[in-house]
């Protein structure tokens, strides 16, 4: 393949859409999603939402959610709501309603979320294990403020995708919610969601293709809508792509003309979503 200049446009980030979504079904009043995606996680969120009662306008462009606190509320536990194999949906609305997934959604492991979310019902401080999801904390963050009282939540040990935690954590914070992190501890004091206007950013996993084309082609892409200070842990691989010698300019990656591709060690426990276009650029490093 010969090397080509292109500048692309990539579609939304799930991970941040799934969580706008759930902030603004949280808030009292209309909030509004701009550049949203749809796919099989999205569609299941906003589909199950509206099972809960929760009013949600789509169009292309934008998604309007009136969010309900009270209707989620109300929601009786015998009341099952399938979600396939979303596991975002699964994990981040288990606080408020019982929820079933196809044959491999139940082999995955819900048990700390749900103890968890139990434990907080009766008590203002938790812990929970940050070994097997980041979700499961990110779903506790969100649901907190619905408790209205001040809750501590401690992470054991290692925090798999922590940055997934903060992402959470931005969004809150632009739907009124603040979280005070304290090295391995999360503190909420009573607060309440707001609506607000949310623009959903590029998916930084999706940009990971496009620069990885570049380095193995020795072209010049551009993902112009990555924001430059995003938290999506996949922007990473920009700076991956340049210990391997690739040019890399904010969102822009040129790879290498005339010397190859160097290969490297990394770890990449963070931004797991980045490995399968690492290890094709890895493959054509010498």
């Amino acid at each position: 393949m010969k090397p080509i200049k292109y500048s692309i446009v990539v579609p939304g980030s799930k991970s941040l859409m799934n969580r706008a979504l759930l902030c603004a079904a949280l808030a009292h009043g209309r909030s509004v999603i701009t550049n949203p995606v749809y796919c099989d996680d999205t569609n299941y969120m906003i589909h199950t939402l509206r099972k809960m009662g929760i009013r949600i306008q789509t169009t292309k462009f934008k998604v309007v959610v009136i969010g309900s606190l009270q209707r989620l509320q109300s929601i009786p536990r015998s009341q099952r709501f399938y979600v396939g194999n979303a596991g975002t949906v699964k994990r981040f609305l288990t606080p408020y309603a019982t929820l079933v997934g196809n044959q491999r959604m139940s082999q995955r492991p819900i048990q700390d979320l749900e103890q968890a979310v139990q434990k907080l019902q009766k008590k203002n401080k938790i812990t929970i294990t940050g070994s097997v999801s980041s979700q499961f904390i990110s779903a506790l963050l969100m649901y907190v403020p619905t408790l209205k009282k001040k809750v501590t939540i401690t992470v054991i040990g290692k925090l798999v995708s922590a940055p997934y935690v903060q992402m959470t954590i931005q969004v809150m914070k632009i739907f009124g919610i603040t979280v005070q992190q304290r090295q391995q501890s999360f503190i909420i004091q009573p607060q309440r969601y707001q609506a607000a206007t949310y623009e959903v950013e590029g998916d930084a996993s999706s940009a990971t293709y496009w620069w990885a084309l570049a380095a193995i082609t020795g072209s010049h892409i551009t993902v112009p809508n990555i924001p430059l200070d995003t938290l999506q842990p996949d922007a990473r691989f920009k700076q991956l792509l340049q210990t391997m010698g690739c040019t890399v300019h904010e969102n822009t990656v040129v790879g290498p003309w005339e010397k190859p591709l160097k290969g490297i060690t990394v770890n990449m426990s963070d931004y797991p979503d980045a490995v399968l276009s690492a290890a094709v650029v890895m493959a054509c490093a010498k």
